[in-house]
């Protein structure tokens, strides 16, 4: 006898507020990162992720006088953004987002390309580059959708009525948890990612689920306050440090859970303890050392090394991409920003490909030497200590480490 077939599928869809909330956040990203090149970031593109903006009345921003005031260049390039984003040029609907005039005309495009492609439907996010060049990953909207079901039977907690919103949107951790997860909750998103720590923290209520990085939680401890009772965490994109947890604790949150994962693979695992290992969110199964879909069976491109304690439960060992081959040389990076670290003249420091050799970044431990004098002392210490493949070929200065919204490391 054959096997039941399956219920069909839902046809994956994006709540309309939550879609023009992220295409907003794109737009505002172009436009920062002066990709039109002629255009000077002003109040008008801050107006994208004002407060009034993220909220209902997002749709009605004009892109032209009285709104965005943007040129024909700089809304070429927005255009862009939006249709990479959600690869609107499958369907051809990328050529009509010259024609709208406003951005709620650019989320009904959206929507109608989302529907037309159904299950086909595709999301493109672009990694942080933090620690090789930037790349694009394809997500299915309709896998996306199924992760946040199996994060919200797992995670969320039932009393959720509102989902704080501090990393941005068009980030895999962003989308999932402030796009897709409020959507399935049927509740609101209060979006802070412009906001500061002292503004969020006196906005909490009971109900709430903040939804941050490790960069994030660090500036509401900074911040000093209390949480109010009923107030849960999440976080994501980077591992939170023992003293964090203890003093979120400390500070009130009523609990807080750490997922594990990639923009290549999304959530793999969950912790509700930073001593803890992580344990595998459902929809995921232990196939030897890899990790298989039990939906499908696909393997995962793991971007870490990983411990296993059982079948279920894991303890990442770092990142497998953490090695780069230089000039026919297996080097790693790591063991190149422990030596950097080594030398006394840095208080932090990071390290990556460039065209043909490494290159560091790195945070002077005191302003005492030139920037000339600091390179010409670390080219010594590494020369004394690694090969010459290992040695970075450039050193960048500055007062801390350059980041993205994420609070994860960017190129330089």
């Amino acid at each position: 006898m054959s096997a039941p077939s399956a219920a069909p599928e839902e046809e994956p869809s994006l709540n309309p507020e939550q879609l023009t909330r992220c295409i907003a956040h794109i737009v505002h990203h172009d436009l920062k990162r002066g990709d039109a090149g002629h255009l000077t970031y002003n109040s008008c593109a801050r107006r994208l992720v004002s407060p009034e903006a993220t909220g209902p009345s997002a749709g009605d921003l004009a892109f032209g006088d009285g709104g965005l005031e943007l040129d024909s260049l700089a809304k070429i390039s927005a255009a862009s953004a939006v249709s990479r984003f959600f690869d609107l040029g499958v369907t051809g609907l990328d050529d009509h987002l010259l024609f709208a005039a406003r951005l709620d005309e650019w989320s009904d495009l959206v929507a109608r390309h989302i529907a037309l492609r159904g299950r086909d439907a595709e999301i493109v996010f672009q990694t942080s580059g933090s620690t090789d060049a930037p790349r694009r990953v394809r997500k299915k909207l309709s896998a996306l959708c199924h992760e946040v079901d199996a994060l919200a039977t797992t995670l969320v907690p039932d009393a959720t009525a509102r989902i704080v919103a501090l990393p941005p949107p068009q980030h895999i951790f962003g989308f999932l948890f402030t796009v897709l997860l409020p959507a399935r909750l049927g509740v609101p998103v209060m979006d802070v990612s412009h906001r500061g720590a002292g503004s969020t923290m006196r906005q909490l209520s009971d109900g709430d689920l903040v939804v941050g990085t490790p960069f994030h939680w660090k500036s509401l401890l900074d911040e000093g306050g209390a949480f109010p009772k009923g107030v849960v965490g999440v976080t994501s994109a980077g591992a939170l440090p023992r003293r964090h947890w203890d003093g979120l604790a400390s500070a009130g949150l009523t609990g807080l859970f750490e997922v594990f994962g990639s923009t290549e693979t999304g959530g793999l695992g969950w912790r509700d303890d930073g001593d803890a290992a992580f344990r595998l969110l459902p929809g995921m199964a232990r196939d030897g050392d890899a990790l298989v879909t039990c939906r499908s069976g696909d393997r995962i491109p793991l971007q870490d090394r990983l411990e296993w304690i059982d079948g279920q439960r894991f303890r990442p060992l770092g990142r497998l991409d953490k090695a780069v081959k230089i000039a026919g040389v297996n080097v790693s990076l790591r063991k190149v920003e422990e030596i950097l670290m080594m030398s006394g003249l840095a208080s932090d420091a990071a390290v990556r490909p460039g065209e043909d050799r490494l290159k560091a970044f790195v945070v002077p431990s005191s302003r005492d030497l030139s920037d000339a004098e600091l390179d010409a002392r670390l080219r010594a210490h590494m020369r004394t200590r690694l090969e010459a493949a290992a040695c970075p070929a450039s050193y960048t200065f500055g007062t801390a480490l350059p980041r993205n919204e994420m609070g994860k490391l960017t190129d330089w």
